[in-house]
């Protein structure tokens, strides 16, 4: 199992407004990165094409308020990987985030596969913090 971790990202928000925004599928559309081609959300999944992966579709398995978000793919999928949001308040209205890919990933696929799940957390976790401020009414 190959362990892909993005950067870590201070936000200034609560871990509960982190957790809030990054529970709804939708609001993933513009945290992603360029190589998604296409990107649709309802309730509880998106769909989303990455050039280089193809099309898959996530869904979010678990949802565990304010810390921790888990995704996996909808099979079929020529990867098998989970997508998890660690949310950690560090202080007042400071929260650190960090996004992982746990996947299975074979020799041949790692140097293909890995560069580009690292990017799309990276841009996700990056993103991020400017998105998360312009969903926020309070703001």
């Amino acid at each position: 199992m190959s362990r892909i971790e993005s950067n870590k990202e201070i936000i200034h928000k609560s871990d509960v407004q982190v957790f809030d925004f990054l529970s709804i599928p939708g609001n993933y559309e513009n945290l992603m990165p360029d190589q998604v081609r296409s990107f649709e959300a309802d309730q509880d999944s998106a769909v989303l094409d990455i050039q280089g992966l193809g099309k898959l579709k996530l869904e979010f398995i678990k949802r565990e308020s304010p810390s921790y978000i888990e995704m996996q793919p909808v099979k079929p999928v020529p990867v098998e990987f989970n997508i998890m949001w660690n949310i950690k308040s560090i202080g007042d209205n400071e929260t650190e985030v960090q996004a992982v890919i746990e996947a299975k990933l074979n020799m041949f696929m790692k140097p293909i596969v890995e560069p580009v799940m690292r990017n799309l957390l990276n841009t996700q976790v990056s993103r991020l913090k400017s998105e998360i401020v312009k969903h926020d009414p309070g703001a």
